[in-house]
């Protein structure tokens, strides 16, 4: 197997599963690293771009209906267009010809055929790669029926329009996102905002780290974010694994996420935003919010554990209470927990097991499962499967982790609800139907939009995310 089919086979279960997409990767046994390489990459452009690449294959179709191809067919494809539109150096007529021999291989009759006289349509349709829109003064999200944008702000020019001329549907087909999400966007805030989100989402999200020492941030491939006190790690994996050896204080997190953390420790400490983004292992002395020692601290979304982590650091004096219903996240989590810097007062928990802890806690912090609407430069599949159904269970499941978890808390305890999404309903009317439903009130909230364009610099860059601080009321 070479590079090509091992990223064909992967697209394969991606077609089946459209617009399911899941957090597999291809499959490298037997392939030398360079092969592997080309792979993931292959997969990767192939899969964060499926419904731009989807959409000009189609227009290259002559009979046959795109939603009627096989799998092995459309991931063909998606696969050689994404090549040969998104990456340069790749010859065409190797990309076209191992493509050809790889669907032969499926033994689906006439399938190479066609494969072939589409693919090579789709490579004379490509004009060439300009450093920005043929018209300058176009704003975000703006482009031609002729122009499919790119990560770094240059668009790839096309010999004909390909792309639908309605504003919403050609913004979803240029971007990769449902057209419902686009709708969703465009009736909740604006179409030029709606295109600022869904050129977001295009960008290559940068590593983003805070938490390290002087010494450390002088490190090559380091560069200052905007944000004081956080940085992004523009080095190889291998450096980023160093890093994290010597530097046991830092985390890898986007500034936003490092925001709702932050922003709530402050609002528990009766303090304005002024100042919320700074150095993490200087936010909290693990001294108690509003005058009292914090000694239980319930992450009960845990995940993989990152605001675990940050948690571990700014309540130094704290236990930590690590859950999720995820068994595999949570047994990443008690290997990793081990290097980190406040990891032995960590300990992690089944959902089932928090009863025990009924009364006891006084920091809840519930990171809920999301439409992650804030983060989709981050997750490719998100942006492909949105629809108002989904929020509505995500909604629902939001709400029924509030009311299964709430018992942890001590009477005057504080709730910390969060979410990577920017749709109100996920966040400013959640934290409302908490304290119309829960007794509580709000004591301090934050919200912020992504930040960052394709083509700008990866310093500014940030995720979207809400945070909200809520206590009972008192005599509730």
């Amino acid at each position: 197997m070479n590079a090509r089919s091992a990223a064909n086979e992967r697209l394969t279960k991606r077609a089946k599963r459209f617009p399911d997409f899941d957090g597999g990767s291809v499959e490298t046994a037997g392939l030398d690293e360079r092969d592997a390489g080309l792979a993931s990459a292959i997969d990767h452009a192939a899969a964060r771009r499926w419904l731009t690449l989807s959409q000009v294959a189609d227009s290259r179709l002559d009979r046959q209906r795109w939603g009627m191809l096989q799998a092995e067919v459309k991931a063909a494809l998606v696969s050689g267009a994404a090549q040969i539109m998104l990456m340069d150096r790749l010859p065409v007529h190797a990309v076209i010809d191992e493509t050809v021999e790889w669907i032969k291989g499926t033994q689906r009759a006439g399938a190479a055929g066609l494969v072939n006289a589409v693919l090579r349509k789709v490579a004379k349709l490509k004009v060439g790669v300009a450093e920005r829109s043929s018209e300058g003064s176009r704003t975000a999200g703006e482009w031609g029926r002729d122009e499919m944008p790119l990560s770094d702000g240059r668009v790839v020019k096309l010999a004909e329009e390909v792309f639908s001329d309605g504003p919403v549907t050609r913004l979803a087909e240029q971007t990769s996102h449902s057209e419902e999400l686009i709708s969703h966007w465009v009736n909740g805030f604006g179409l030029e905002e709606a295109r600022k989100l869904a050129s977001h989402s295009l960008m290559e999200p940068p590593i983003v780290v805070s938490g390290l020492r002087e010494e450390g941030a002088k490190r090559e491939g380091i560069r200052a974010h905007e944000e004081s006190g956080f940085f992004v790690f523009e080095g190889s994996r291998g450096g980023l694994e160093a890093l994290m050896r010597e530097e046991r204080g830092a985390v890898v997190q986007d500034v936003t996420s490092a925001m709702a953390m932050i922003g709530a420790s402050r609002a528990m400490r009766g303090e304005g935003a002024e100042g919320m983004l700074q150095r993490v292992r200087k936010v909290s002395g693990g001294k108690g919010e509003v005058g009292r020692d914090v000694k239980l601290v319930v992450d009960a979304c845990a995940g993989r554990g990152t605001k675990t982590r940050q948690l571990a650091m700014m309540f130094e004096g704290a236990e930590i209470v690590a859950s999720d219903v995820d068994a595999r996240k949570l047994e990443e989590l008690e290997r990793n927990r081990k290097g980190w810097m406040g990891g032995e007062r960590v300990s992690v928990e089944m959902p089932v097991e928090l009863i025990k802890l009924a009364g006891r806690a006084d920091v809840l912090v519930l990171d809920v499962p999301c439409s992650n609407t804030g983060v989709l430069a981050r997750r490719d599949e998100a942006k492909h499967r949105w629809n108002v159904a989904r929020l509505r269970q995500l909604i629902n499941i939001q709400r029924q982790i509030v009311a299964d978890t709430l018992a942890v808390l001590k009477d005057d305890g504080r709730l910390v609800y969060c979410t990577c999404s920017v749709d109100e309903m996920e966040n400013e009317k959640q934290a409302e139907w908490v304290c119309e439903w829960h007794g509580m009130h709000i004591v301090g909230s934050g919200k912020r939009m992504p930040m960052g364009l394709p083509g700008e610099d990866v310093c500014g860059y940030c995720d979207g995310g809400y945070w909200a601080v809520m206590e009972r009321k008192r005599g509730s």
